[in-house]
């Protein structure tokens, strides 16, 4: 399909919508003026290069795919208009930043998928997004994560380049998402707290990003590391 049918016009009570696989160039605009209460819609696989301002008509939109496609960047109406918006997939892009706006859905947006794009650094505005529970960045061309991203409390679930990540060392990063989690939450609270637990970490040497925190620890743990010696 490079044109949606024209009965979708009457499925005004339509809540789900895949049309994923086609050859869209773009979200039709018909879907955005016929289907109000339109919550879920998936066009990954298709030619999409940009997505049209017409998408701000999909105010109930919760869920939307746009992986495999031609995207270069993420529309500005995607953070302004879809308020409502709590999952995003744009993987498989050539994203390089996210737009400015991009903050604005901080009070929705649980979910983000920005794998396998060009995203040279953590994207600023990800800072800003306070429920979120998953992030996915594999396959960027990111060198460092920075510290701050453990201040995301509701934070569960990540994936990331399989590199050394700066502040987070490639050690973390081999064990898994969840040790990447432990570790930048650990830090970050740690000036709070004074405590830090590295246990079960994969660590050959005590990260730099560690031994800034020295001045301010009362309790580290570094038990089930293949540790040789301290610095």
């Amino acid at each position: 399909l490079e044109l949606a049918p024209s009965f979708v016009a009457g499925l005004t009570m339509l809540m789900r919508l895949d049309l994923s696989q086609n050859r869209f160039t773009d979200v039709p605009r018909i879907l955005c003026e016929t289907l109000p209460l339109l919550e879920e819609l998936n066009m990954e696989n298709n030619l999409i290069a940009r997505v049209g301002d017409h998408v701000s008509q999909l105010a109930r939109l919760k869920i939307f795919r746009l992986g495999h496609n031609k995207l270069t960047e993420v529309s500005e109406v995607v953070g302004e208009a879809l308020t409502a918006l709590s999952d995003l997939s744009v993987n498989h892009n050539t994203i390089g930043k996210l737009p400015a706006n991009f903050s604005r859905a901080a009070e929705s947006l649980t979910s983000l998928d920005l794998e396998s794009n060009l995203f040279p650094e953590l994207p600023p505005a990800i800072l800003s997004l306070t429920v979120l529970k998953t992030l996915k960045l594999a396959g960027n061309p990111i060198a460092e994560l920075p510290l701050a991203l453990g201040t995301l409390a509701f934070l569960t679930e990540i994936t990331v380049p399989s590199t050394d990540l700066g502040s987070v060392p490639r050690d973390v990063v081999q064990v898994g998402g969840a040790a990447v989690i432990r570790f930048l939450c650990g830090v970050a609270e740690c000036e709070g707290t004074g405590l830090l637990d590295l246990s079960a970490m994969n660590l050959h040497v005590i990260p730099a990003s560690v031994r800034s925190t020295a001045t301010a620890l009362t309790m580290l743990n570094l038990d089930n590391n293949p540790l040789q010696r301290l610095p």
